[in-house]
């Protein structure tokens, strides 16, 4: 999918309508190339933004300003103002002090502020408590073939592309269950069916299967007993001790995750729970059976019910009532 003005320009005006604030950070000047034939001086004027020229203070810092602040003047671009990167005017014997006041005195636009590298024992934080995690790079599948892309071209795929393709829970759920250290291959078209094969919609699937056993117990006027009159021993079958082993496991697998910052650990978990689930569906009935069994199966099928959404809502991947 190559770039276009227009395909940047409808995700900068949607996400106009989504947020307060949208920043567009350009990177290496105005006229950085981000095709063979646009700059980003065309997106700027494409979407009719000012802009705040950041100034980065090291070796030739004036004379890279002059030239971008003569470029914007010549297409007409609105400058907000400056900000000085890595510089702080308080720090003693900076050898850029002099060449700082000059381009101060030398141009016609209010100076926003100044920005020194960030100290975090400065701002009173443990450097042991600062984690920076990097990831593998992600591979686009569609139909099976790879989807080339290439930023010398101006090929891509822009995370809201992907988003409005295969829908925001699908995104959400194929990014989070591989490892950081693992290589994810993203099928955009399994990502899209509404399968068994696709494990969002396998395990949306539980859930809403969940809510329609619900619906139909309420319609057959069936009500939950209370906890204390439950006979859980009724639970014999491998498919319900299954589940219940599982459950079990929640706690536990939820607090590993956290600490080892391996969200993964949850994706696993839930499409576990729910191929589980769908195994206990097929086998085990709730209507016309004894009543100690049904009111045992009612509960549950309910708990496991409350794990997948909580499971899906830590994903930030919905749980819907109906599918």
């Amino acid at each position: 999918m190559k770039f276009t003005l227009e395909k940047a320009t409808r995700g900068y005006n949607t996400a106009t309508k989504e947020s307060d604030i949208v920043i567009v950070e350009g990177t290496g000047g105005i006229l950085t190339p981000l095709t063979s034939r646009l700059t980003i001086v065309d997106l700027i004027c494409a979407m009719r933004l000012p802009i705040i020229i950041v100034v980065d203070v090291a070796d030739d810092f004036v004379n890279k300003t002059l030239m971008t602040i003569k470029s914007a003047e010549f297409y007409k671009i609105e400058i907000l103002g400056i900000v000085f990167n890595k510089y702080v005017p308080s720090m003693p014997n900076n050898p850029h002090h002099s060449s700082v006041k000059l381009l101060e005195d030398m141009i016609d636009y209010d100076v926003l502020g100044y920005l020194n590298n960030v100290n975090i024992k400065g701002e009173g934080v443990n450097p042991e408590n600062l984690e920076v995690m990097l990831l593998q790079m992600v591979r686009l599948y569609r139909n099976g073939e790879i989807v080339k892309l290439s930023k010398r071209t101006g090929e891509t795929i822009t995370l809201r592309e992907l988003m409005d393709e295969v829908g925001t829970d699908a995104a959400r759920y194929f990014f989070c269950m591989r490892s950081l250290d693992s290589q994810l291959d993203f099928d955009m078209t399994l990502a899209c069916e509404k399968s068994n094969d696709n494990p969002v919609y396998y395990i949306q699937y539980a859930h809403a299967r969940i809510c329609s056993i619900m619906r139909q117990l309420e319609e057959a006027g069936i009500t939950p007993v209370a906890r204390e009159e439950l006979k859980l021993e009724a639970l014999v079958e491998e498919e319900e001790q299954n589940l219940i082993k599982k459950m079990g496991e929640y706690p536990e697998m939820l607090a590993a995750a956290a600490r080892e910052r391996a969200v993964h650990h949850v994706a696993t978990y839930i499409y576990e729970l729910a191929g589980m689930f769908h195994s206990f569906y097929n086998k085990c009935r709730i209507l016309g059976v004894d009543n100690d069994v049904q009111q045992a199966r009612i509960a549950l099928v309910k708990a496991v019910g409350h794990v997948i959404k909580h499971a899906l809502g830590i994903l930030g991947v919905s749980a819907p009532e109906r599918m």
